[in-house]
């Protein structure tokens, strides 16, 4: 079994936000799965719950970012949304048998409505979309 480290770097941008600041952002846990223990302790008390890995996925958010080129408050909430999104596609997986590896495998039916529950996830899953469709223009 390997054992990947949280913040092992493997998808660790370095940004230039449309408004000029540079920042580091380390997707990571999106390639290799998200997990209580690798949260930081002044965290865990916002921790939501684990979430499986999804290397294919993590490298369109990757392009997402490196395509819309986010601030870094609005980097913090894109990962908060896409860390929701993981948990939903893994409670969708279990209850329809169905995999989703990336953007591709995913139904208008499997995303929550961000409209209706606040969490953006539609709007995600429409940058992400374009984010892919770009990549094959």
């Amino acid at each position: 079994m390997n054992v990947v480290p949280f913040n092992a770097g493997l998808l660790k941008l370095t940004i230039k936000a449309q408004s000029g600041v540079v920042y580091d952002v380390d997707l990571s846990e999106f390639s290799v799965g998200g997990n209580l223990e690798h949260v930081p302790a002044r965290s865990k008390h916002a921790w939501a719950g684990d979430f499986r890995g999804r290397p294919l996925f993590a490298m369109e958010i990757a392009e997402l970012f490196q395509l819309q080129r986010p601030a870094p408050e609005a980097s913090r909430s894109m990962r908060h949304v896409v860390r929701t999104l993981f948990r939903f596609f893994d409670a969708v997986e279990v209850k329809h048998g169905v995999e989703i590896n990336c953007v591709g495998d995913v139904t208008d039916a499997q995303v929550p409505r961000g409209e209706q529950d606040g969490s953006g996830a539609s709007t995600m899953m429409r940058g992400l979309r374009r984010a892919r469709d770009a990549g094959r223009a």
